[in-house]
């Protein structure tokens, strides 16, 4: 074999390795579908936190890549304990769901944790203290929102948002060694107007399913009922006041400095979608607020170019 053809079978076998390392492909009518293989529990929760959360994953990117591992891996695990409440017919199964993460916990600290990718990458992404208060907390404030009420005004809904966001922003602020408490204090702000403005975008969903979680009394005084699908003009009314909420915990988050840039930027994207929320009057209905963004991640770039 001259030297053109050894060349030529180097390649080949080279792409034939690559192609069975990495995936296979497969035709889908006239479509082809590249099937990708992640070998490690951490590289696939990676995967699954940028499918799931794209939002907080994108802020995560602005950590020391020595620290992204454990930030996805507190980002999934936010999302688990979420599913475990949203796929449970029964309080009592989201109980039984988040008693098997404590004892998931538990092994961890224990150093033999269960054989479960976000177990896993618990495990492996995180310092042994991050491991009891922070994540424990995130479990606790889950536990808090079985069987709990509607929001009975806008202080309500604010606190029941925040329990929820601000212990997952305290968890990852931990990480990073954020210590400032002003710019923990800010991040935290900032996290939880992200999340009010993404419980406002998520309302069509719970009111298809004849939840409310919007704050009951101006649902109330705008004449808006659960029976009647929480629909009615007075919906924007009750949006916009939401909004208002949640641009005063921006204008009071403050700055969150360098190291708190992958929580704090969350108050970015939260003035971004509050803005398109603007532009139809407040509807959380009106899918053109939630439509993908794609200008968000040159929004980031820019402004965490600029935190100093």
């Amino acid at each position: 074999i001259d030297k053109i053809g050894k060349s030529s079978l180097g390649v080949a076998m080279l792409s034939a390795i690559i192609i069975l390392g990495l995936g296979q492909v497969r035709r889908k009518g006239k479509r082809r579908e590249m099937t990708m293989y992640v070998s490690s529990a951490a590289e696939r929760v990676r995967a699954a936190v940028r499918a799931q959360d794209p939002a907080r994953y994108h802020c995560a990117l602005f950590a020391p890549a020595p620290a992204r591992a454990g930030l996805f891996a507190m980002i999934g695990f936010h999302h688990e304990l979420a599913n475990a409440l949203s796929r449970s017919s029964e309080p009592m199964l989201a109980r039984i769901r988040l008693t098997w993460w404590r004892e998931a916990l538990d092994e961890i600290a224990e150093g033999r944790p269960r054989r479960h990718d976000m177990v896993e990458a618990l495990a492996a992404g995180l310092d042994g203290p991050l491991i009891d208060a922070p994540l424990r907390a995130m479990i606790d404030a889950r536990e808090a929102e079985i069987e709990a009420p509607p929001p009975a005004d806008l202080a309500a809904y604010r606190a029941g948002v925040a329990a929820t966001a601000e212990t997952l922003a305290a968890a990852m602020l931990d990480h990073l060694r954020v210590t400032d408490p002003v710019a923990r204090a800010a991040a935290c702000r900032a996290a939880t107007a992200f999340g009010m403005v993404g419980r406002l975008g998520a309302f069509a969903h719970h009111a298809a399913r004849g939840e409310n979680i919007l704050p009951a009394n101006l649902l109330a005084a705008e004449g808006i009922a659960v029976a009647d699908g929480c629909k009615g003009p007075g919906l924007s009314a009750v949006g916009r006041a939401v909004l208002d909420a949640a641009e005063a915990e921006l204008t009071a988050a403050g700055g969150f400095g360098r190291a708190g840039r992958p929580v704090g930027l969350l108050a970015v994207l939260a003035a971004r979608h509050i803005k398109r929320l603007r532009a139809v009057a407040g509807d959380p209905l009106d899918p053109r607020a939630h439509a993908p963004d794609p200008w968000a991640i040159w929004a980031l770039s820019w402004r965490a170019w600029r935190v100093r």
